[in-house]
């Protein structure tokens, strides 16, 4: 994933991260993230090495709920659909709303320009998985399958290779999922825009799987997608992102940022709308195990991309 300040950073004007994000038809959020990081998860001798950190990550997630539980409702009276509406607008904004000092910028004074900013979930990893004890795997751009793709303002195709800060920040850092590897931008997905996926399918924007398809495509920016479809899910992105339209909407969170249509984005989107489904339906109970997602589809190994912008990718000795 990337942030919003993509489509000006040739003309070096980026964005203050703070914004709108329509998290609801009626409620508007203080910040945006935006976030569109893309990864290497290949397998190598270094991620052979890399634990599973499920139940880091749930316990994390599972301490949000609660918290979000207390704040909507402290006496645990019959919660009532407008107050679960509130609990999982609340469940995202605190595990998924923007972490602002996280991106490639700069801070003077008051004022702060970011772009690529990260949500909390992802700073979270990042602060507290350790390297040393096989708990996450950072990776260089230099070090990445997208190695051979040329780096500089000659990219303006391609915003997130405009420099090598800006690409080294573009691969997100990949953990273990008990069998799978899973770049931390996957969990960003699976709790903001799974939430879009939920909202919008609840207010009967989004009909069902394959209209949410259609949108995380649309949000990627998939050539193959019916160029009829374009406005409709235009306006459904609006809702939640009104910045992202403004800067091209189509692709944005894909090929318009990183040159790279991601379908295990897609995927994690959809486990994500099955995430907030099952708060909705148990509100006062359900505590997330990842295990009960389909996980492996969020490698992008295992389910390959698509390339644009001319972006390449150099596989490791060995690897097809």
């Amino acid at each position: 994933m990337w942030t919003r300040g993509w489509m000006s950073v040739c003309l070096l004007s980026v964005v203050s991260v703070s914004g709108g994000c329509l998290s609801r038809a009626t409620k508007r959020s203080t910040d945006i993230s935006d976030v569109k990081l893309e990864t290497d998860d290949t397998e190598s001798q270094t991620t052979a090495k890399l634990q599973d950190v499920s139940s880091k990550i749930e316990t994390y997630v599972n301490r949000i709920i609660t918290d979000a539980r207390r704040k909507i409702n402290p006496r645990s009276i019959a919660w009532t659909d407008s107050m679960k509406l509130e609990l999982l607008q609340e469940v995202q904004l605190r595990s998924s709303g923007p972490r602002k000092g996280t991106g490639v910028g700069f801070h003077w004074g008051r004022l702060g320009f970011e772009i690529s900013v990260l949500t909390e979930i992802e700073a979270h990893l990042m602060e507290t998985l350790q390297e040393e004890k096989h708990e996450i795997k950072f990776t260089k751009f230099k070090d990445s399958i997208f190695r051979e793709n040329p780096v500089g303002l000659l990219s303006w195709h391609v915003p997130s290779h405009m420099s090598s800060m800006t690409a080294d920040h573009s691969i997100a850092p990949v953990v273990r999922i008990g069998s799978d590897l899973v770049g931390i931008d996957k969990f960003a997905h699976f709790l903001e825009q799974g939430y879009w996926y939920f909202d919008a399918t609840h207010q009967g924007l989004l009909q069902d799987a394959a209209e949410r398809r259609e949108f995380g495509l649309y949000m990627e920016g998939d050539p193959d997608l019916d160029k009829t479809l374009h406005s409709k899910y235009r306006a459904i992105y609006s809702r939640y992102c009104p910045a992202c339209t403004k800067l091209g909407g189509f692709g944005y969170y894909g090929s318009k940022s990183t040159g790279v249509v991601s379908y295990a984005d897609t995927n994690a989107n959809e486990s994500g709308y099955e995430f907030y489904q099952q708060l909705w339906a148990n509100p006062a109970g359900y505590e997330l195990r990842l295990a009960d997602y389909a996980t492996g589809t969020w490698n992008e190994q295992n389910n390959p991309s698509k390339f644009v912008s001319g972006v390449t990718t150099t596989l490791p000795a060995g690897k097809k």
